[in-house]
């Protein structure tokens, strides 16, 4: 979690997919993270792919909401810590997708 009022940039791996005997670029996933509250984060991720001889393309967008519930080792204290994420994955700028997840 990120301290109230904090902005962290998490940054994956660089990635290269080839089929059909095309290559496509993909940069490392980018996560975004603010938390307006101690106990409340704000995410949003999302990764940049680029198909040989196309545009860059946003590719597997989603935000998300996670709420710490209960403190614990991942905070430095004793006992299980417990959160909560919801979220929506989001329609990516792709010709070929229609819906959510497609």
């Amino acid at each position: 979690m990120v301290h109230a009022r904090e902005f962290e940039i998490e940054l994956g791996y660089l990635t290269l997919e080839r089929g059909a005997g095309e290559t496509t670029y993909i940069t490392p996933s980018i996560v975004l993270n603010y938390g307006p509250l101690d106990t409340l984060e704000l995410v949003a991720e999302f990764d940049l792919q680029n198909p040989r001889d196309e545009a860059w393309a946003v590719a597997d967008p989603g935000v998300f909401l996670k709420a710490q519930l209960k403190r614990g080792v991942l905070q430095d204290e004793p006992g299980l810590s417990i959160a909560l994420e919801v979220g929506a994955l989001l329609l990516a700028n792709n010709d070929d997708e229609e819906y959510v997840g497609g």
